[in-house]
């Protein structure tokens, strides 16, 4: 499984890959905000976007609706991770399989995200 990794906090974003890549076993294709992410969506061709709520360019719902406009990736399906425990609500709709709160167990992200894309 590919995955798409949009964080724009650089701590949380290297634990992330780290815990992928090298616990997981995933590709990842990791950017720190939603326009690079649909950028480098284009090339990288996700299986799964994991996207931070929050992006100094707007949030993971936008990015989300951006990403499907891509050729290809108009099914895309999104796990959102979240810091705001308040309002998640708007982070529901189709093809959003679920909501990680941070902080998050590094040693279970990439079990996670199999278990809500339904991979072994």
């Amino acid at each position: 499984m590919h995955i798409l990794l949009v964080e724009d906090d650089p701590d949380i974003a290297a634990i992330a890959r780290m815990a992928l890549e090298e616990v997981g076993g995933l590709a990842v294709t990791v950017a720190a905000d939603g326009r690079s992410g649909v950028e480098v969506a284009r090339e990288a061709a996700p299986d799964l976007a994991v996207l931070d709520d929050m992006l100094p360019d707007g949030d993971g719902p936008g990015t989300l609706a951006a990403l499907r406009e891509v050729p290809g990736l108009e099914g895309l399906r999104a796990v959102y991770l979240t810091a705001n425990t308040g309002d998640t609500d708007r982070l529901s709709g189709p093809g959003v399989l679920g909501i990680i709160d941070k902080p998050f167990d590094p040693m279970g992200l990439a079990d996670r995200l199999r278990d809500l894309a339904g991979h072994e």
